[in-house]
């Protein structure tokens, strides 16, 4: 964090920006080039996991608080090697309250949790584990031409749909690409019959340097 600015009912903060770097929403879904991802290999995406778990661990483990503002927006990937940082640190704390029905509208709040918390954390990471597998947003709205209307779609919804009926493999982000060591292998998707998996462990490595700053509004614990 680089300062702060009060402006009326806002609080501005002004963050550290590593040249080049993009929010993971962006990298993962490009408005300009929809087919387009940075993110096109298997193990570029597992390294920001492991980047934004280890930025969540020392969150909760190490500086003692929550973060209550995780999201693929609270995440920044920067080149070389295209590394994640969690940003928005801090945050929850100096935010007021957040109105109840829209923590609850937030596709990254736990279910019956209003007010931020180290389980909370963990579950909007969860989400944003779902959003670097598919590649979708965490929510969207989908035309119902039964009904006529539009209904909410959410990324659980979607995965928990694929592990049942249409196969995680075609849920998969297609955008990878076709090489096979592109996109996960079949033993990663055994979760559902609650068989163990494997641990991942990238290499973790910081960096430093003067970078430009991002500026993030704080308005909400949402």
């Amino acid at each position: 964090l680089l300062g702060a600015c009060p402006a009326g009912a806002h609080l501005y903060l002004a963050y550290e920006l590593p040249p080049g770097a993009a929010t993971l929403a962006v990298c993962l879904r490009s408005t300009r080039s929809p087919s387009f991802t940075a993110l096109r290999t298997w193990v570029s995406r597992v390294q920001v996991a492991a980047d934004v778990a280890q930025g969540l661990e020392y969150v909760h483990h190490h500086a003692g608080a929550v973060h209550g503002r995780v999201s693929a927006s609270a995440v920044i990937v920067s080149n070389p090697g295209l590394r994640a940082r969690l940003t928005h640190f801090g945050a929850a704390e100096l935010a007021a309250p957040a109105d109840a029905s829209k923590v609850e509208d937030s596709p990254y709040a736990a279910p019956g949790s209003s007010e931020p918390s180290h389980e909370a954390d963990v579950y909007s990471f969860g989400v944003l584990l779902l959003e670097l597998l598919s590649g979708e947003e965490p929510a969207r709205y989908r035309f119902d031409r039964g009904t006529k209307e539009f209904q909410r779609v959410s990324v659980l919804e979607t995965a928990a749909v694929a592990a049942v009926e249409s196969g995680v493999r075609n849920w998969v982000d297609r955008s990878w690409g076709t090489r096979s060591q592109c996109r996960p292998r079949r033993g990663w998707w055994r979760w559902r019959s609650g068989a163990q998996r494997r641990r991942i462990g990238p290499t973790i490595r910081g960096s430093r340097g003067r970078c430009p700053m991002c500026i993030w509004r704080v308005e909400s614990r949402v």
